[in-house]
């Protein structure tokens, strides 16, 4: 009878760490769409395109992660560089290095910022 009690209780466990972490799972899922525009390379304008990435908490403007999977406008991955220019996240030497070939506006949740980067294919 005690080897039962120990086998249900396992049992229980088991399925309530499933059931948080199927949880967090499915919170961490969820995805933010963003509206780039006013978007310039060294060839010139480019259209302005839709991208998605996965979603972070309300308080942020963006998460840290710099991809963003373009879903129109074209095919590809946006990798943002930098965040905003002087004054938010730009890494030392990415302004000379000539890595960050497309720059657009973009609303975030606190202000319109530019990214800069490349789009990869």
């Amino acid at each position: 009878m005690k080897g039962i009690r120990i086998q249900v209780g396992v049992v229980v466990a088991g399925l309530t760490v499933a059931a948080v972490l199927a949880g967090g799972a499915g919170a961490v899922s969820t995805s933010s769409t963003y509206n780039f525009f006013n978007c310039h390379t060294e060839a010139g304008t480019i259209p302005p395109f839709t991208a998605v990435k996965q979603a972070v908490p309300a308080e942020n403007g963006v998460s840290a992660a710099a991809a963003f999977h373009i879903i129109d406008g074209g095919s590809g991955i946006f990798v943002v560089l930098s965040f905003g220019g002087e004054g938010f996240f730009s890494a030392p030497g990415i302004t000379g290095s000539g890595g960050a070939r497309t720059s657009c506006d973009v609303v975030t949740n606190s202000r319109t910022l530019t990214f800069s980067g490349f789009i990869a294919h």
